[in-house]
């Protein structure tokens, strides 16, 4: 299975089927389809995303990304990205 760059942090959905991994150097994270073998996603998120979460529901993926001090939330259920930036 082929992923983005210095691919690191991964996260299990609940039904064990869907594994995301964050890919450092690329800026995004992939979403493996685990029954296929195949990249089923892939989303755009911040500079070097850093750890992963789902929602309890599993509707949403949130991505601390450490290098550009922002958190992008993915809507896992319309494939749709927004990044912001964090306030100190």
């Amino acid at each position: 299975m082929k992923v983005g760059k210095e691919s690191e942090h991964l996260v299990l959905d609940k039904e064990n089927k869907i594994l995301y991994v964050a890919n450092k150097a690329s800026a995004s994270v992939s979403a493996l389809d685990l029954v296929t073998g195949e990249v089923k996603s892939t989303y755009t998120t911040g500079k070097k995303p850093h750890g992963l979460n789902l929602s309890d529901h599993g509707r949403f993926m949130f991505i601390a990304n450490k290098g550009s001090e922002t958190l992008t939330r993915v809507d896992l259920s319309r494939s749709e990205e927004h990044t912001s930036e964090l306030q100190s």
